[in-house]
């Protein structure tokens, strides 16, 4: 997609194929460049003993036998006793759902190994029955967390609307049991509750999640299965969220805690791993195993920001049966994670090595784009955008046809301006909710501001933002910029009076730029030419220009007659020397452009070869007798592969070659014009 010809070969290509193609970022890489919008997470893991009548499940469940269940297991599949321990882990209701599945199945057949392991099954779904909300220590643990006294409690209360709570479990019957048995002993009404999984349509699941974000909704506590943990937003009113059990996955410890652990979130992050504690020596292993998943979620947190970094795996399907796999074994539960993702360490693989920083060719360090990248900020002759837009409104307002009304306030660099009919023709292509019902549109450069109203919209359904950001890419800005413009016609500028410049002295700015082939400015420059006496003294950069000028103080700008012939007479020489400098610049930068264009020309030529050695190779390997079928076949790709070569060359050499003239504007003629 972003270049049809940088992979020769699909099935077998390395990183200088996709050299420059891609860049990534993770939060640890960022978070000190946007402070305060994500502040550190807080990891707690309250725990519990298991209940006699759980310790019976957990017994029950390793001592019965199966007949013909696991017995021609192929390829790598969880053995279904594994399967009952992990619906186990989440809760009896889930045991108890898995166990009547598979009874279905065993009854459709007719053996008697069938119906042993039905029986067996039966027995199993007895002892786990006697499990009731009562006896079910992770469910009691979950109560004592939020109930609003004791020690354990966590302080959430379902009366402050700012701190919602989300609990996260993998399987629909645990979800229904806490739907079904949490409210009435939270005492929580049924419009302060909602679930969310995958059965329910777009629509429905959208309406939840902007209800749970709203200030004005009664809901405050969301029970969700992993259809919420990837994409949706929860952490507008909520920091709190809790694992009620403990996926298989650090893909899904990832996906779960970021809706809330996420950026703009403004208070500390609550995550709570549930925890069950037990006296069997299989299951006590088995749970510290999960455990120890929590650990790594937090170190893979800290130091990496991406699982896939420690795993080396790509879909929490895979890791779910790389945790299994250890469960099923004898290995102990320390070394149980170095043993399940040692298969696929994310170090063999280049390209996890490329995202890290290093070369998998010899396993160095290279610079990331964030140590050879750099931003600055351009100059400007005004204080602030806020004082260019003061002026350029002003000057609209008073030198005009318009019936503009504009408003500004210096102490919080607020511009209110009324919107005349061709602005709001212009505004007519965006959301007519940024239009306010008092007429007039709020500017300001102030971003927490609007911060803080983007925060308080978002808790009132249907409510936008009344302040927008002040920057030159706003839509009014822009139609300012546009009819100061037209103001000038052909081969005008201004001319502005400076009390502290040389008498004679002249200073004219001007701008040149010069496309690509395809027409983009790939150069600009502005240059303040000065003269004294209509003699050229020197050229000036923009930023000593501005110096020179003082042009960012208070300068006053009295009528006075000027001599436009004498200051029209240094345009022709000023242009001359734009040109040079225009000239020079164009230079520099198709010496500093040329080995990369003579590299990606290097690379399309050698993609063309080497595509075109796979046709031949293809060819002769092609068994086909219809000759006429296959030469057509070979014809239409080696017109496939030229027109992909062409086009491309042609798109860099358009891209990266420049046009030979400049295009040149003046502006602007600073000078003491009293004498």
């Amino acid at each position: 997609m972003l270049n049809p010809t940088a992979i020769k070969d699909s099935q077998n290509y390395g990183p200088d194929d996709i050299d420059g193609l891609f860049i990534r970022r993770f939060k640890k890489d960022v978070k000190d460049q946007i402070s305060g919008n994500f502040p550190e997470r807080v990891v707690h893991t309250p725990k519990t003993l298991a209940s006699p009548k759980e310790e019976s499940a957990y017994a029950h469940l390793f001592e019965m036998a199966f007949s013909s269940i696991d017995q021609n297991r192929s390829g790598a599949k969880i053995l279904f006793r594994t399967l009952l321990e992990k619906a186990l882990f989440s809760s009896p209701a889930a045991c108890l759902s898995t166990i009547a599945e598979r009874i279905k199945r065993l009854k459709k057949r007719e053996d008697s190994e069938s119906g042993d392991d039905i029986a067996a099954l039966r027995k199993l779904a007895s002892t786990i029955t006697e499990i009731t909300p009562e006896k079910f220590t992770k469910y009691q643990n979950l109560l004592t967390l939020l109930k609003p006294t004791g020690s354990s409690s966590i302080g959430w209360s379902p009366k402050d609307a700012s701190d919602r709570l989300v609990i996260f479990t993998e399987r629909i019957d645990t979800l229904k049991f806490l739907q079904a048995h949490l409210p009435p002993a939270l005492k929580l009404k049924e419009k302060q509750v909602a679930i969310l999984h995958g059965s329910l349509s777009d629509i429905e699941q959208q309406e939840i999640v902007e209800g749970f974000g709203s200030a004005d909704s009664p809901l405050r506590l969301l029970i969700a299965s992993d259809v919420a943990s990837e994409g949706i937003n929860l952490h507008h009113q909520s920091h709190r969220l809790i694992h009620f059990d403990i996926p298989w996955s650090l893909l899904t410890f990832q996906q779960r805690n970021g809706r809330i652990d996420r950026y703009g979130q403004t208070h500390q992050p609550e995550i709570y791993y549930l925890l069950t504690e037990s006296s069997h020596e299989k299951i006590r292993g088995d749970l510290r195993i999960l455990e120890l998943l929590t650990e790594k979620d937090q170190e893979v947190q800290t130091n990496i920001g991406d699982p896939t970094e420690f795993t080396g795996i790509h879909t929490k399907e895979e890791e779910e049966l790389r945790i299994a796999s250890v469960i099923e074994s004898d290995v102990t539960p320390e070394n149980a994670l170095d043993q399940a993702y040692s298969e696929s360490s994310a170090s063999d693989d280049w390209f996890d090595m490329l995202a890290k920083g290093l070369n998998p060719y010899t396993d160095a360090a290279t610079p990331s784009a964030q140590e050879t990248l750099s931003t600055a900020d351009l100059p400007s002759f005004y204080p602030s955008d806020y004082h260019w837009a003061v002026e350029g409104f002003q000057a609209l307002k008073q030198k005009s046809r318009l019936q503009l009304r504009v408003e500004t306030d210096p102490d919080t660099h607020q511009i209110d301006i009324s919107i005349p009919e061709d602005l709001r023709r212009r505004l007519k292509k965006y959301p007519a909710e940024i239009l306010n019902d008092t007429g007039l549109l709020s500017l300001t450069t102030d971003r927490d501001r609007i911060n803080k109203d983007i925060i308080r919209c978002r808790a009132h359904e249907g409510e936008w933002p009344a302040l927008h950001l002040l920057w030159e890419q706003h839509p009014a800005l822009s139609w300012m910029q546009n009819k100061l413009l037209s103001r000038f016609g052909r081969h005008q500028a201004s001319c502005i009076h400076l009390d502290h410049l040389t008498p004679g002295e002249r200073i004219v700015l001007g701008t040149g730029i010069i496309p690509n082939r395809r027409g983009r400015p790939v150069i600009q420059r502005w240059y303040g030419v000065r003269f004294l006496n209509g003699t050229l003294e020197e050229t000036l950069t923009l930023e000593e220009t501005i110096e020179r000028t003082r042009f960012i103080e208070d300068h006053p700008n009295p009528e006075m007659e000027i001599d436009t012939s004498a200051v029209q007479s240094l345009f022709g020489e000023t242009i001359d020397c734009l040109t040079i400098h225009l000239s020079e610049a164009r230079d520099e930068f198709r010496a500093a452009t040329r080995p990369e264009l003579d590299r990606q020309l290097a690379k399309l030529s050698s993609f063309l070869s080497s595509r075109q050695e796979m046709l031949d190779l293809n060819d002769a390997q092609n068994l086909d007798n219809n000759k006429r079928k296959k030469r057509e076949n070979k014809e239409a790709a080696q017109r496939d592969l030229q027109n992909k070569h062409d086009d491309y060359k042609s798109w860099i050499t358009n891209t990266m070659e420049t046009e030979d003239t400049p295009s040149i504007r003046l502006f602007a003629v600073f000078g003491n014009f009293s004498q």
